[in-house]
């Protein structure tokens, strides 16, 4: 942006008012400049006299930083954004973890007879459920706030293999080393084997899992593992157990994870991959196949 000399006066002749109020007079007409329907934003980068004389004149020279200041008022939202999708593995795993002990123990209740027993499976659920309410806050902190439409949902829709005439494969006493980091899902996953007449060891750590595994391999005939758990994942652990006992079979079960798929686990050895949440006749189904040899991979 040029101005012209004014009055007859050089720069130096100027008095700083005056500079100031010329310059600020160009500041305006620059930051009242339309791009893209947007106020220009701007900064003053230097001034400077051109020519000298009568023919004197001197030049504003600004930077257009509109792009810059627009990325800079995204970037809170950016980061917010990029801590959602970080935790989003997280959020889903627990989500998973929470549905599979939801359904696992209605199904449970809903073939118990004693009532007793049927009052504990249902009072897992209820705790389920206060998991599921903390893990919704967990992601409304997150998001900034959102507005959640709660509708009722009838869990014997849900449940499957609740049909008295549909047959539930179960075993006769074979034993099975359960591992799961999730402590309610470790003492679901027991209470659903030892309905289904198998014989259960049951470890809430992998690296506890390991040690039991190592001072008597020959006590199980299978191992079911949770593939995201603290230190030992699944794979790894899985991979530690094969050392010991190369013919041991064993099954994957999670419910989300970046590390693994169907693909990967069968590359890795395991005989069969199951996807949380599950139902007790989809485990039923896997165990007794594994046990009894059978092709388990599509």
């Amino acid at each position: 942006m040029i101005a012209d000399k004014k009055n007859g006066m050089s720069i130096p002749d100027r008095t700083h008012a005056e500079l100031v109020a010329e310059i600020m007079t160009l500041r305006k007409h620059l930051a009242e400049t339309e791009e893209d329907n947007r106020r220009l934003q701007q900064r003053c980068q230097d001034i400077k006299a051109i020519g000298a004389g009568e023919d004197e004149k001197y030049g504003l020279i600004a930077v257009d930083i509109t792009d810059q200041k627009d990325i800079k008022l995204q970037l809170p939202h950016s980061h917010k954004m990029e801590e959602v999708e970080a935790m989003a593995g997280v959020i889903a795993h627990d989500l998973n973890n929470i549905l599979s002990s939801m359904i696992g123990y209605t199904e449970l209740a809903m073939d118990e007879p004693d009532e007793k027993e049927r009052l504990y499976d249902l009072q897992q659920v209820m705790r389920s459920c206060d998991r599921a309410k903390s893990l919704v806050s967990r992601i409304i902190s997150l998001s900034g706030g959102v507005n959640v439409d709660m509708q009722p949902v009838d869990l014997s829709i849900l449940v499957m293999g609740t049909d008295p005439e549909q047959k539930t494969p179960g075993g006769s006493g074979e034993r099975i080393l359960l591992v799961d980091d999730d402590e309610m899902l470790v003492k679901l996953g027991r209470g659903m084997l030892m309905k289904l007449g198998y014989t259960v060891s049951e470890a809430a750590d992998s690296s506890l899992a390991l040690r039991m595994f190592m001072e008597n391999p020959e006590a199980y005939d299978l191992v079911i593992t949770d593939m995201t758990m603290p230190g030992m994942n699944g794979l790894e652990l899985a991979r530690e157990i094969r050392n010991i006992r190369t013919d041991i079979p064993t099954i994957l079960c999670t419910g989300y994870s970046e590390l693994v798929d169907e693909e990967k686990a069968k590359q890795e050895g395991f005989n069969c991959f199951i996807q949380k949440p599950l139902h007790i006749r989809e485990l039923a189904v896997a165990v007794r196949d594994v046990l009894a040899g059978q092709k388990t991979w599509k």
